[in-house]
């Protein structure tokens, strides 16, 4: 008896519900003129019991993403053999974003969305875009699920004290469709952490940048760092991920592993998981993990204000 063989990750069913694969979801935007609005009238994919949104938003970031390019501030391919060879619709930017979000006591994330031309240029078409934002536990329980449309020179924004229930640690997705061919960029999403009397902007961090390593540089002191690393696991499956202190010199200090599950996330103070340090000044922290993951440096400085940035985006 002939061993079973598996379906190719490409041709399994993207959407369970109407049979529509990843290689169809690819296929349909290689099409000059195709549209998320039309590949739904086609397809009817996301439409029934909505299980594949998720995916197909994560789909549809590699679809925009066009390795290599210089700036999000790049006109749309106009013929199939440009940028990622999709047609028309590929945009020079990922338009999922992803990012933490932290609501206890008198502190909240907010995130904003500006939808803005260019600074002296009035030649560059500017387009409207619909929106999605998804908010995850950091079980990976999906919690929340707004959308809307966002014109050109609007703005909107969104305090997730009014969405969530504190005290609330978890991550958001916001997916941003283009509704015809124009500038992109000027849609980035900022993310604000508000505490009291303080406030801590970062510009979100593209999911497609999620990696399985990365490093950075804190400081300690006094056997402490203050800091907190914000783990966005972007795989469907649990994950494995170890956190490495290190001196300047290469000597290790710390490690630890946390286990995120699928679609979930963690933040993790890194003070309450080495305990005090016997390393002072410069340290590496280092983030290794089994699948992709997004992450984030949070420093807590000695006023009770946050300073934040995702870690470097080149993978």
């Amino acid at each position: 008896m002939s061993e079973a063989v598996s379906e190719p990750p490409q041709t399994q069913p993207l959407c369970y519900c109407y049979g529509v694969t990843r290689d169809d979801v690819r296929e349909h935007f290689r099409r000059s003129g195709s549209t998320y609005e039309s590949l739904v009238d086609e397809t009817r994919i996301a439409t029934k019991c909505t299980a594949c949104r998720l995916d197909l938003d994560l789909l549809l970031s590699e679809l925009h993403a066009v390795p290599g390019s210089p700036s999000a501030n790049v006109r749309a391919p106009k013929t199939s053999d440009q940028g990622s060879g999709l047609g028309s619709w590929a945009r020079p930017q990922d338009l999922s974003d992803a990012g933490f979000v932290h609501v206890d006591g008198d502190i909240t994330t907010v995130l904003r969305v500006a939808n803005q031309g260019l600074l002296f240029d009035d030649t560059t078409r500017v387009v409207p875009y619909k929106w999605t934002l998804r908010v995850f536990t950091g079980a990976g329980r999906l919690a929340v699920k707004r959308g809307g449309s966002l014109a050109v020179e609007q703005d909107v924004s969104i305090d997730f004290a009014d969405l969530v229930d504190p005290p609330f640690s978890g991550w958001f997705l916001i997916s941003l469709y283009p509704r015809g061919e124009g500038l992109c960029g000027t849609t980035r999403p900022q993310l604000i952490v508000l505490g009291p009397g303080w406030a801590s902007p970062v510009h979100t961090q593209f999911l497609s940048m999620a990696c399985r390593h990365k490093a950075a540089l804190l400081f300690s002191e006094g056997g402490r760092t203050g800091a907190m690393i914000s783990l966005i696991n972007a795989s469907r499956a649990s994950n494995a991920v170890t956190i490495s202190l290190a001196t300047e010199d290469g000597r290790a200090v710390a490690n630890a592993e946390i286990r995120p599950v699928g679609y979930g996330s963690r933040l993790a103070h890194l003070d309450e998981l080495f305990g005090p340090l016997d390393a002072e000044g410069i340290l590496t922290v280092s983030v290794q993990s089994r699948e992709p993951v997004a992450k984030h440096l949070i420093l807590r400085n000695r006023d009770g204000s946050w300073s934040q940035n995702h870690f470097p985006n080149v993978k």
